[in-house]
C-alpha cells in the first residue's frame, strides 16, 4: 500500500510539473529553395519526395505548382518552397538567385555531363554572391529571403519572421546533391568526385536517392541549419552595424553642443 500511494503521489508532481513547465515558442521561417542542374537529374522527383515522403517517377511540375515540406528542429520550424528551374530558363538565373534563400545545385551520380553542369552553375551563383553590391538582393536592398506564399517579401517585423539583408557575410547557402544513389550498376560519377565539386564551392554535399528516401530528410534539415546559421550571423552583424552608427551620431550631436 506504501509503494502505491508513493508512485501516485510521484505521478502527480511530474504531472503537476509538467502543467507549470513554460511553454516554449516555435519559431517559423519560410525557405525558398531554388532547385538547379540539368534535365533528367530527378530535380522534380526530389522535391516531390521532400513534399510527400513518397516517390512519384511521373511528376511534371509548372511553375505553379511549387512543391511544399514543413522541417522542424532545435524549435524552429521551416516551410520550404522547392522551385524546379528548368535548364532553358538558366538564362534568368540572375533573378532566381535573387528570390531565393537558398539553393540545390543537382546531378546525377549516372550522368557525368550533369556534374559538369552543377560546377558552372554553382561558379555562376556565387560570382553573383560575390558582387560588391550585391546583385542577388532585390529592389529594397534585401536578399530574397523570407517571402508568403506568393512570394511576396514579408514585412521584416511582422508575425512570419525577417528576412536576411543583403550584405557582407549573406553568402548564399548551397549544396550539391548527386541523385541515383540507389542505381550502383549505371553509376559513373563516384562520391569524391561530386564532393570535390563541392569543396570547391565551398558548399555542403549529398548523395540521396528519391526512390528509397535515403539521405532526403538529411539534406533538407542540413540545408536549413545552414540557412538559419547564416541568418543569425547577418542579423548580429547587422546590429553591431547599426550600434556604431548610433554611437557616432551619439557623438556627434555631443560636439555640436560643446561648439
Amino acid at each position: 500500500m506504501a509503494s502505491s500511494s508513493t508512485s501516485t503521489e510521484t505521478q502527480v508532481k511530474q504531472e503537476l510539473q509538467t502543467k507549470a513547465s513554460p511553454v516554449q515558442k516555435i519559431k517559423l521561417h519560410k525557405c525558398h529553395v531554388l532547385m538547379l542542374g540539368a534535365k533528367g537529374t530527378g530535380k522534380s522527383c526530389l522535391s516531390s519526395r521532400f513534399a510527400t515522403s513518397l516517390y512519384s517517377p511521373l511528376t511534371d511540375p509548372t511553375i505553379d505548382d511549387v512543391p511544399t515540406s514543413s522541417i522542424t528542429f532545435d524549435n524552429t520550424r521551416f516551410t520550404c518552397h522547392y522551385l524546379d528551374v528548368k535548364s532553358q530558363q538558366w538564362d534568368l538565373l540572375e533573378g532566381y538567385v535573387s528570390s531565393s534563400d537558398a539553393v540545390m545545385l543537382i546531378y546525377s551520380v549516372t550522368d557525368r555531363d550533369s556534374l559538369e553542369e552543377v560546377r558552372k552553375l554553382g561558379e555562376a551563383i556565387r560570382k553573383l554572391d560575390d558582387e560588391p553590391n550585391g546583385s542577388t538582393s532585390t529592389a529594397d536592398g534585401k536578399r530574397g529571403g523570407m517571402r508568403d506564399g506568393n512570394g511576396i517579401l514579408v514585412d521584416p517585423n511582422g508575425p512570419n519572421g525577417p528576412s536576411i539583408p543583403n550584405g557582407r557575410g549573406s553568402k548564399l547557402p548551397i549544396v550539391v546533391i548527386g541523385t541515383m544513389k540507389e542505381l550502383d550498376e549505371e553509376r559513373v560519377v563516384e562520391e569524391e568526385e561530386g564532393r570535390g565539386v563541392a569543396r570547391g564551392l565551398k558548399c555542403g554535399f549529398w548523395e540521396v536517392s528519391a526512390a528509397t528516401g535515403e539521405n532526403c530528410e538529411r539534406v533538407q534539415e542540413a540545408l536549413c541549419r545552414v540557412y538559419l546559421a547564416r541568418f543569425e550571423e547577418e542579423r548580429e552583424r547587422r546590429a553591431a552595424e547599426d550600434k556604431g552608427k548610433d554611437k557616432g551620431k551619439g557623438k556627434q550631436k555631443r560636439g555640436c553642443v560643446i561648439l
